[in-house]
């Protein structure tokens, strides 16, 4: 018998030995709780993914209300800049219409008031004049100093 026979009949006699030791038995319930622990991670790791798609999801959702909302909120602050520049140009308008009609009001005034002093100064000016004239004797007599002092009261009557 050669070395190639007890070789294989060595072999063979440590694997029967195995199978009688039961390390088959283990070695298989070894890998079966490794299998079923792998598949457990597999079981969990697709349920760790779902929730995190639907977290995902959630947080784009979110993301989306966060965006309608900030629109929102930026076409009311244009609408409400909007009223309040109107707002602001309508009193700016205001305000210039009156101070207008004020300064309109003080030149109307101002005015009359030159009007009257220049009406005053006028009389006083052919006041002085028929005073002149009567000094000459352009006028004669009695009748021109009363036709000429008549004519200035009246003047004096229209200014007051």
């Amino acid at each position: 018998m050669d070395t190639a026979f007890w070789s294989f009949l060595a072999v063979v006699v440590f694997v029967l030995l195995l199978w009688y030791v039961g390390a088959f038995s283990k070695a298989f319930n070894v890998l079966d709780t490794h299998s079923q622990d792998v598949v457990q991670s597999l079981e969990s790791s697709a349920t760790l993914r779902r929730k995190a798609e639907s977290l995902l999801s959630d947080q784009r959702m979110r993301k989306d209300g966060i965006a309608v909302q900030v629109s929102s909120i930026m076409r009311s602050a244009d609408a409400e800049a909007s009223v309040v520049a109107t707002e602001g140009a309508q009193a700016v308008n205001h305000m210039i219409e009156r101070s207008v009609r004020s300064i309109e009001a003080k030149v109307f005034v101002l005015e009359e008031r030159a009007k009257k002093v220049a009406l005053v100064e006028i009389a006083e000016k052919g006041k002085l004049v028929a005073i002149e004239l009567m000094r000459h004797d352009l006028l004669e007599g009695a009748l021109g100093s009363k036709i000429i002092m008549r004519d200035i009261d009246l003047i004096k009557e229209k200014l007051n």
